[in-house]
């Protein structure tokens, strides 16, 4: 009774406030007390700029990031498009590199040392360069693509000027760019046929299978083959034993079929969050800071007088032929094709 418990979030709008009350709110338990502190970052201007389009991205990064004080952060929603930007600048006279989890562990370790010294004016990154990347001195984050919510923004940009130090945080606003995040959905929810996959494999199998003789008889994302075995094992649809050393998956009695309504609750919730992101970047609700501290429950958001809406200010970077020049570039440069 005497046991008392902490739980700290960085970002948790109504939603996560409300699960994380639930779970930590037992029978006949006090009520939770909840502190929230000011989202606001005074140091950090935003700005939205629109820009359709790769070719319009590459040419409006080879201007902007000359003139704005190193070092900073780019993000892009994939690996290819990290590796495009990078190469890009560098064409351009930009001490920039790439970083995604495609590289190899030693290569990502030097970037991130490199990094950390300076050593380079921008890195153009995926998420996997994420929390454990401590860099307070950051002048500016420029996401080059849209994120999938405003809680995963907000800690992204979050990273500039950690210092105290002005910072900015860009974003590149492509309406578009939400097929990408459409496709991330889509890949982290499994679907029945994944379900239906697993079931006959671990049905058909006499000698029961592990995990790895699952995803190579389903041809199944190792990941997903995790999730889906998960929540069959969860629901009572298989079973797992050990034998000789090795877990392995059996068949029960169990007969229907599973139930997935928590995937679809949590595709209905990932749609939501990204349709925030694209009114976020589409400037429909007035200040942008005041935008994201609403959206993550800080119900004391004021304008902030320092972004673009605020200011009423838009990008002085002038593209002129330097679109069509980044797109003759594109069409130019060989598509690696995945071994």
């Amino acid at each position: 009774p005497a046991l008392r418990v902490l739980a700290l979030t960085a970002t948790a709008d109504a939603r996560v406030e409300d699960d994380i009350r639930r779970q930590l709110e037992g029978e006949g338990a006090p009520p939770l007390t909840v502190h929230r502190s000011s989202m606001d970052r005074p140091n950090l201007a935003l700005a939205v700029v629109p820009a359709p389009g790769m070719a319009h991205k590459l040419a409006y990064l080879a201007q902007l990031v000359p003139r704005l004080p190193r070092p900073g952060l780019l993000y892009c929603a994939t690996r290819e498009r990290s590796e495009l930007v990078a190469e890009y600048l560098q064409l351009h006279g930009v001490d920039a590199a790439a970083y995604h989890a495609g590289l190899e562990p030693e290569h990502k370790r030097a970037l991130q040392d490199d990094f950390l010294r300076g050593r380079y004016t921008a890195i153009a990154a995926t998420n996997a360069l994420g929390m454990g990347i401590d860099k307070s001195d950051l002048r500016y984050v420029v996401h080059v693509d849209l994120p999938g919510s405003i809680t995963a923004y907000y800690q992204e940009v979050g990273r500039a000027g950690r210092d105290g130090q002005p910072a900015r945080g860009i974003l590149l606003f492509d309406p578009d760019d939400r097929r990408i995040q459409d496709h991330f959905i889509d890949a982290a929810q499994p679907d029945p046929a994944d379900f239906t996959a697993i079931l006959e494999a671990v049905a058909e199998d006499a000698e029961a299978p592990g995990l790895t003789a699952l995803k190579v008889r389903t041809g199944m994302h190792p990941t997903r083959v995790t999730v889906v075995v998960a929540e069959l094992v969860e629901q009572g649809f298989i079973t797992k034993q050990s034998r000789g050393g090795k877990q392995v998956y059996l068949p029960t009695t169990r007969s229907g079929a599973p139930d997935l309504e928590r995937y679809r609750r949590q595709s209905e919730v990932r749609g939501r969050e990204l349709d925030a992101m694209l009114r976020y970047g589409q400037l429909e609700q007035g200040c942008l800071m005041a935008t994201l501290r609403s959206a993550l429950g800080d119900a004391a958001a004021a304008p902030c007088g320092r972004c673009s809406l605020c200011r009423q200010q838009s990008s002085s970077v002038q593209l002129g032929d330097q679109i069509a020049a980044a797109a003759a570039w594109l069409e130019r440069r060989p598509s690696p094709i995945p071994a």
